[in-house]
């Protein structure tokens, strides 16, 4: 499926929803531009207003930008950041400098001016190497070698070290700027309690950078390495905080009076906006929890007026350029078509109440549901299609919900290439869908996407990997599963596996609404098979 949120990036069964985070009265952000892609064609350049297709050149390498000391290109205006870490497992499961060699790797994916570099516990010895030193930012990540633990415990430069599952001398060396949340001395102790110092902002990030980890999701590292650089480098785009200003609170005023009080007098909308608040800027994970937890016509109109109608926020975002993973060319022998890759997307329906169920994703925040259903069909009008995703969400009040959205479907230039859009809790969402893999039996596939919310400011790429019955590939297509995942510049140990559990998915409301179709979906690969 795929999600989408508005406040950091999104989709659901892929669902795009919007994630507003409100501070005050509203305060909206977004992150994600997160690509991941190592084999590519030309990508978008932004969202098609007129949902025109980009032009995909032919298949072709992107080259791998350098990491791990990698100097054959170089960085304009570079950000330098220097990862030290061990050969150890990870918590994710591979070694932690595979890991954080991919981490650094998708940093520049995101922004070619990271330069970052990743050091073992072997390469820092004695001292910082000349690199290392001049970096702007230092992580030493699982961090116990007593020489390692001293070059950098003696290092006077970076002036941001934020060790994490390291030693306890390296943890308590942790400073973000001239504060030290974990040893501050007594004046830095009283510097963080006024409001605008230097102190005050170490010790709000470190909070919040330590949340980001504890969360232990690709996701979440990238995003709080990005908002590392944003705080104490240069600004991030994808994570600068948008400001609440005067003219926003106007723009509302003016505009919006009547929804935003509706959604203030309502309990339930009323609990949602507070929700968002709590979540802190940019939570992608938590505001989308909040919006599938709460929506309501409500709080879709209110979002609706606000962000999508008159954009009192002044947001803008564009489909992130990157990931692009050149679609699959042909299927069953035959050069793959327009036609062919819309079959593909039906897949089982007809055969089956569903076209494809959801094994796993690639967003925690939008792909990380239970029970998530793909129905695609095709519409009355000629070349039409449709796309619902459904999906069970545990709301924050305990509850056991089934939502649903409802995506137009418009050809891409290429065949394999995809438009979708949806206006979801409010929000208009773009995104570019691409047939990464599927199996000649139609027994597992991967969909890969890349998007925008422009009016809540917020880009986004995912995958998500599916089958007939939500069951893993077997033991033997796991060479066939990996090349697939690497084409979109992923790891299996980013996936989030999706419960698919009979108990927990029984009564799924899957039905195809009858004003939308031509006819009844036959599952045309799966007869022809």
């Amino acid at each position: 499926m795929s999600l989408k949120g508005y406040s950091r990036p999104t989709p659901v069964a892929r669902p795009a929803v919007l994630a507003i985070n409100l501070s005050p009265v509203a305060r909206l952000r977004a992150l994600s531009r997160l690509p991941i892609a190592q084999h590519s064609a030309q990508a978008p350049a932004g969202i098609r207003q007129r949902m025109a297709a980009p032009s995909l050149a032919a298949a072709q390498d992107v080259a791998v930008l350098p990491v791990d000391g990698d100097d054959s290109q170089e960085c304009m205006l570079p950000v330098e950041i220097a990862v030290v870490t061990s050969t150890r497992q990870s918590s994710f499961g591979p070694p932690w400098n595979e890991v954080m060699a991919h981490i650094c790797q998708r940093l520049r994916w995101a922004n070619p001016q990271f330069c970052t570099t990743v050091l073992l516990e072997s390469d820092v010895q004695a001292e910082l190497p000349p690199g290392a030193s001049r970096s702007a930012l230092l992580l030493p990540i699982d961090v116990h070698d007593p020489n390692t633990t001293q070059a950098l415990l003696t290092a006077k430069e970076p002036q941001v070290l934020v060790p994490f599952e390291s030693c306890p001398q390296l943890q308590d060396a942790t400073r973000l700027g001239p504060y030290q949340p974990l040893q501050p001395s007594k004046r830095q102790r009283l510097a963080a309690l006024i409001p605008g110092t230097k102190c005050r902002k170490g010790k709000r990030i470190y909070g919040t950078v330590s949340g980001l980890w504890e969360r232990k999701t690709s996701d979440d590292l990238v995003y709080m390495v990005l908002l590392l650089i944003d705080q104490y480098v240069q600004n991030v785009p994808e994570v600068a905080k948008l400001d609440f200003t005067f003219s926003s609170l106007r723009c509302m005023v003016r505009n919006c009076r009547k929804p935003v009080l509706d959604c203030l007098r309502d309990p339930t909308c009323r609990k949602a906006l507070g929700a968002l608040n709590r979540c802190g800027t940019n939570d992608q994970v938590c505001s989308y929890r909040v919006i599938v937890s709460y929506e309501s016509p409500l709080l879709e109109q209110f979002s609706l007026c606000i962000l999508q109608k008159h954009n009192c926020l002044g947001c803008t975002a564009q489909m992130p350029a990157l990931p692009n993973p050149i679609p699959q060319q042909s299927f069953r022998g035959e050069a793959m078509t327009h036609e062919l890759a819309e079959d593909i997307f039906i897949g089982w329906l007809g055969k089956e109440q569903w076209s494809w169920r959801v094994i796993a994703g690639k967003s925690a925040a939008y792909d990380n549901f239970p029970c998530q259903y793909q129905l695609y069909y095709r519409g009355k009008a000629r070349n039409s299609m449709w796309y619902d995703p459904i999906f069970k969400v545990s709301t924050l009040d305990g509850r056991q919900v089934w939502r649903r959205r409802h995506y137009r479907v418009k050809r891409g230039a290429q065949p394999g290439t995809f438009f979708f859009s949806v206006l979801d809790n409010g929000v208009t969402s773009n995104e570019f869908w691409r047939i990464v893999h599927v199996e000649e039996d139609l027994s597992w596939g991967l969909f890969f996407y890349s998007g925008a919310a422009a009016a809540a400011g917020m880009s986004y790429s995912g995958a998500v990997l599916v089958s007939s019955h939500g069951q893993w590939p077997p033991e033997e297509q796991k060479p066939r599963l990996h090349a697939a995942l690497d084409k979109a510049g992923i790891k299996e140990w980013e996936l989030f596996k999706v419960d698919n559990s009979c108990e927990l998915c029984q009564n799924a409301p899957i039905d195809i609404p009858q004003q939308f179709i031509n006819s009844e979906p036959d599952a045309p690969l799966v007869s022809a098979a």
